[in-house]
């Protein structure tokens, strides 16, 4: 979709907020008024007794009453509308830079030992997480984040690109589905305290429930005949408060009471879920108990509401005193167990795969994507690929095949090393995750990706760059043994020492990587590494560096052999170091 198509949707969702802040002020007047005419009235009434102002002081509360439940319904469609041009004008910033502002960076869904998390920008700041994440709640963070972090196989891969497919057709759910989860904040915070409902011990007895059923009734019937009478409900009241104090199921009440507010906004997105007739059998598959856990939490959240009214202290002596208020809700929550018990879980965790499938679609819909071919094959063979954090307007694309080979880069510094090695990284990522990739083709193999790039040294664990280099190496080497064959990102291997090591370390590591079946890049500023395309499998590619009127330009294009420009010496003089032969 381009910016005018997100625009129009702008507009229209502004149209109705201005519709609905005035209906929504009109309602604050007649508010108002309504009060007013009550006021009057009931003055009317105490001076005068008149059966007039009577009759129109309680018609004017039931249009006060009405008044309200209809200004609540009118500001909840101005949230709505609000919410609606927030999330394109999020799409919008998608388009160019400015989802690098984007709050959720999704830093804390990855090990900072991860084979590729931090290396390849899947996660943390000005990340892929950062740019196509729509997930509100909090299981859905967990799932795109599990999509993104762990590989799939290539019929799962292929069975959720047909999903993510199918939802970049129907833009209006997937807004739909944002304003349901974006209405309460609440839907980010872990589901699985409340979600312990269905598994908690309910203790009752046959003794309780027959006091539940009968003491309200005798302690009302009690009080109205007045006399002995009061002084037994008094004694049944205090009885009651007893058995609320002693109740073995305070806690099972705390944990009800607090799911009221965290259980709407599930129960919204649900219902937006529930409205769509999926195709994919992805989708289709995992929906077909979504019905019943929309019931099950409508009736969890009556029994939570009711809880709820117990929460005021000044309320919950007398509902206990008089009613059994809390035996009840535990009594219905038991109920619940009986009739629901079993789904919720399952609903949760399709919401949550849903809203991850949504997050895979945002690429679709703001930039130029195909969906990748995934084979049992070690050959990646991409057109025009580009890197999916650069905007269109401004990255450059490669086109390149490899196929089981391990290709040399080497080139000037800033020529686009490094990218290209990111390019091709996070796109795997893409393709594996089930999403489209921002290439015109591209086709790739099923590899198990490490990378060493990011190396920093840590005061903490008393770790210098070269050492934590050489076990991030380490890690590469022994993912070998994976079944699935190993795709590998290095890039400047072992710069923390000397030239003789670092170059006899380099060929020794990648004529490793290569007898054991390995397929990846890696690159590098020495030159005597390049030598290695003597042996079958491996090829040498570089980018270079362009001047002009003393000025460098950078194409970014990969080009076939070894670089034969350095940069470092007019780099070095830009900033005043002089340099000496």
């Amino acid at each position: 979709m381009s910016i005018d198509d997100f625009n129009v949707r702008i507009y229209k969702a502004r149209q109705e907020e201005i519709f609905l802040t005035n209906r929504s002020n009109q309602f604050v007047t007649l508010r108002l008024f309504t009060v007013i005419g009550f006021l009057l009235c009931l003055y009317f009434y105490i001076k005068s007794a008149a059966f007039t102002s009577a009759v129109l002081a309680t018609a004017l509360s039931f249009t006060f009453a009405i008044e309200v439940v209809l200004h609540v319904y009118t500001k909840k469609k101005l949230r709505v509308a609000q919410i609606t041009q927030a999330i394109n004008q999020d799409y919008i910033r998608r388009i160019g830079d400015e989802w690098k502002n984007f709050i959720d960076t999704g830093v804390d869904l990855a090990d900072a030992n991860h084979p590729y998390a931090f290396d390849l920008d899947i996660v943390g700041p000005a990340s892929l997480f950062q740019k196509i994440s729509i997930c509100k709640s909090f299981m859905g963070r967990i799932k795109l984040a599990d999509f993104l972090l762990h590989q799939s196989d290539i019929k799962v891969s292929e069975s959720r690109q047909k999903a993510v497919n199918e939802l970049t057709y129907d833009i209006d759910f997937l807004i739909d589905l944002q304003v349901a989860l974006g209405e309460k904040s609440e839907i980010r915070k872990n589901p699985e305290f409340w979600l312990n409902i269905e598994n908690i011990k309910i203790f009752e007895s046959n003794l309780v429930n027959l006091l539940m059923k009968t003491t309200p009734y005798a302690i009302i019937i009690m009080l109205f005949l007045g006399n002995f009478f009061t002084i037994a409900a008094v004694i049944l009241v205090i009885i009651n408060i007893g058995l609320y104090l002693l109740d073995k199921n305070k806690a099972n009440v705390a944990l009800i009471q607090s799911a009221s507010y965290q259980i709407e906004p599930y129960l919204n997105a649900l219902s937006v879920a529930a409205s769509k007739s999926f195709t994919s059998s992805y989708l289709s598959y995992k929906s077909s108990d979504i019905f019943n856990a929309i019931d099950s939490l409508k009736q969890l959240e009556k029994i939570s509401s009711l809880a709820s009214v117990t929460r005021q202290p000044l309320l919950a002596l007398p509902l206990n005193g008089i009613f059994m208020w809390d035996f009840w809700i535990t009594h219905l929550c038991l109920q619940w167990q009986q009739q629901y018990s079993g789904n919720l879980r399952q609903a949760i965790s399709f919401l949550a795969e849903v809203e991850a499938l949504a997050s895979l679609t945002t690429l679709n819909l703001t930039d130029q994507t195909i969906f990748p071919q995934v084979t049992a094959t070690k050959i990646i063979r991409a057109e025009a690929l580009g890197h999916p954090l650069i905007s269109a307007q401004t990255r450059v694309a490669n086109t390149f095949k490899m196929n089981d080979e391990v290709l040399i880069i080497t080139g000037s510094n800033m020529s686009g090393k490094t990218t290209f090695l990111r390019t091709i990284g996070i796109n795997l990522v893409l393709a594996y995750a089930g999403a489209g990739v921002t290439a015109k083709n591209f086709h790739c193999g099923e590899f198990n990706i490490h990378t060493s790039m990011r190396i920093n040294d840590n005061l903490g664990e008393h770790t210098s760059s070269f050492h934590a280099e050489i076990k991030r190496i380490k890690l590469i080497l022994n993912a070998l043994q994976s079944t699935k064959p190993l795709f590998f990102l290095i890039d400047e291997i072992f710069r923390g020492t000397n030239s003789k090591d670092r170059i006899n370390g380099a060929k020794g590591v990648i004529r490793s990587l290569k007898n054991n079946g390995a397929i990846g890049l890696i690159t590098t500023h020495d030159l005597e590494m390049c030598t290695l395309d003597q042996l079958d499998g491996i090829k040498n590619y570089h980018f270079e560096d362009f001047f002009d009127n003393q000025q460098m330009f950078f194409d970014y294009k990969l080009k076939h052999g070894v670089s034969t420009k350095t940069n470092a010496r007019y780099l070095l003089e830009m900033i005043g170091i002089v340099m000496y032969e």
